[in-house]
């Protein structure tokens, strides 16, 4: 695992920690911006497990360290949320092509209807 992805995590477990979340690999995962292997989210995951509980040491960039995960973890939202947009933007122009569809057959089933009875 990266440097990088290690930080990532670490950043991650301590966000979630510091709104009173116990870090999993599944709120590690949600919170992604990239996927990674779980196999890496495992070992970030132990690595703060290891460095967040020795002797309740306060990490001197710790108001720092949150700010960054703060960051993060609204970015992380911001993409969520205009996923969630981008799909009931889909789901609107389906619904509207249902609907036109749905015009359609009632249509044709007229024109079927009206075709037999001559």
């Amino acid at each position: 695992m990266s440097q990088s992805a290690s930080e990532t995590i670490i950043q991650i477990c301590q966000a979630l920690y510091s709104k009173g979340l116990t870090p999993t690999t599944a709120l590690i995962k949600s919170r992604l911006l990239e996927p990674l292997p779980l196999p890496s989210i495992i070992s970030g995951l132990r690595a703060w497990q290891a460095s967040a509980h020795k002797g309740g040491a306060v990490d001197a960039n710790e108001n720092l360290e949150r700010e960054k995960n703060r960051r993060v973890t609204d970015e992380a939202e911001n993409i969520a949320d205009k996923g969630e947009a981008s799909l009931s933007l889909k789901v609107e122009r389906l619904e509207s092509q249902v609907k036109a569809l749905q015009a359609t057959v009632k249509a044709l089933q007229a024109e079927v209807a009206a075709l037999t009875r001559q």
